[in-house]
C-alpha cells in the first residue's frame, strides 16, 4: 500500500512507464526475496504493473534503467551489492517495520 500511495494515484509502472490506477499496481522489487538485505529498502521498490511484475518476472532490464533515472547509478549499484546478502529479520524488527509503514500509509492517506 505504501509504495502505491508514495508513487501517486496514477503511477507509471517502474518498468514499462504505462500509467495505471494505484489500486492496480504491485510493489515490484528490483532485488527480490524477503531474506535479502534490500527487501524493505524504499529505493528497491516501485509501483509496477501486473504484466511486468508477474508475466515478465519484473522486467528487470527496463526496471533497472528507470531506477537509475530515479535514484542514480551509485544507488542502484548499492542495491545490487546487497543481492546476495541474506538477512534474517527478527519478529521484533518485522513488527517495527510494519508499524512504521502503517504510520507512513496513514500520513500519505491523510494528505
Amino acid at each position: 500500500m505504501f509504495v502505491r500511495l508514495r508513487d501517486g494515484r496514477y503511477p507509471k509502472c517502474g518498468s514499462c512507464d504505462r500509467h495505471y490506477r494505484y489500486t492496480d499496481m504491485h510493489a515490484g522489487h528490483y532485488v527480490k526475496a524477503i531474506h535479502r538485505e534490500a527487501f524493505f529498502d524504499e529505493h528497491n521498490v516501485s509501483a509496477q504493473c501486473n504484466h511486468c511484475n508477474i508475466y515478465l518476472g519484473g522486467n528487470e532490464v527496463e526496471y533497472r534503467k528507470r531506477l537509475v533515472q530515479r535514484w542514480g547509478e551509485d544507488e542502484i549499484k548499492r542495491l545490487e551489492s546487497q543481492k546476495y546478502k541474506i538477512r534474517k529479520f527478527t519478529a521484533q524488527e518485522l513488527m517495527e517495520i510494519s508499524d512504521s509503514y502503517r504510520l507512513k500509509v496513514k500520513s500519505l492517506s491523510s494528505s
